[in-house]
């Protein structure tokens, strides 16, 4: 009962935090490889074991499960980097054979950089629609270029 209650509190600040676009970082434990490859329902499961990635696909910008110790400092840096560049909630599932698993550090990965041209695209693209739009009572917005 109180993991349902936990898990459904998880999940409101998650669709909070992805319609606010705030960057939260879910970190939540999952049963381990061999629980998972049993066939069993495991304590807390709703359809299968893969249910709480799935739903949290809906309302995380990038995930990561965490099953292999070698791969996951960079799995964990690119869903860290997602969060911060996109400003939206991720997810990083942890299955409960791997907490004790030697790890490397997670690497800080470099801001990417937009691409200008398809910034100047974008641009071009708002002001496109809001001069097409109808004015509805209202002055039209005028743009003006302000390079020299």
């Amino acid at each position: 009962m109180y993991a349902r209650r936990y898990t459904s509190h998880i999940l409101a600040a998650g669709f909070d935090a992805y319609a606010e676009r705030s960057p939260v970082v879910v970190i939540a434990g999952a049963p381990g490889a061999r629980e998972r490859a049993s066939g069993f329902v495991l304590h807390h499961q709703v359809r299968s074991v893969d249910t709480q990635l799935a739903v949290y696909r809906e309302i995380t910008c990038d995930q990561a499960v965490l099953t292999d110790a070698s791969t996951a400092p960079n799995e964990i840096a690119r869903v860290l980097r997602n969060a911060r560049e996109r400003s939206l909630p991720v997810y990083i599932e942890l299955p409960r054979d791997m907490t004790g698993a030697p790890m490397s550090s997670v690497p800080v990965l470099a801001r990417r950089l937009a691409d200008p041209d398809a910034l100047i695209e974008c641009a071009d693209e708002i002001i496109e629609r809001l001069t097409a739009a109808p004015h509805r009572g209202r002055s039209r917005a005028s743009f003006q270029d302000s390079k020299p």
